[in-house]
């Protein structure tokens, strides 16, 4: 389950067009720079986590792992997203708030 401000910041975010959703819209957010926070679905398969994963630490973006690819998606409109980047400054400061000392790897739920 994702901790409560999650969904309606990432809401919110989508909303402003600062999100994208997707492996490979994600991917491409993180090598342009736009990326400011990733968030990954604690069920992904391992190949999908690891090349987004790989993709954060190399272009230094801070990655969170938090709820199902189904939670995930409802939060962006969708019936399931394996990983959202969040594009704003803003949008991602709250989210690592929440997840205190559990970015870049750090065990969520």
């Amino acid at each position: 389950m994702i901790k409560i401000k999650i969904p309606s910041t990432v809401s919110l975010a989508k909303k402003a067009g600062k999100l994208v959703h997707g492996e490979d819209n994600v991917k491409n957010a993180i090598r342009s720079g736009a990326a400011a926070l990733v968030i990954i679905a604690l069920d992904t398969g391992a190949n999908t986590s690891k090349s987004i994963t790989d993709s954060c630490a190399y272009y230094n973006i801070k990655y969170v792992s938090a709820g199902t690819k189904e939670e995930l998606g409802h939060c962006v409109g969708k019936s399931f997203t394996a990983a959202v980047a969040i594009c704003d400054e803003g949008f991602a400061k709250s989210i690592e708030k929440a997840f205190a000392g559990n970015i870049n790897g750090g065990e969520v739920l």
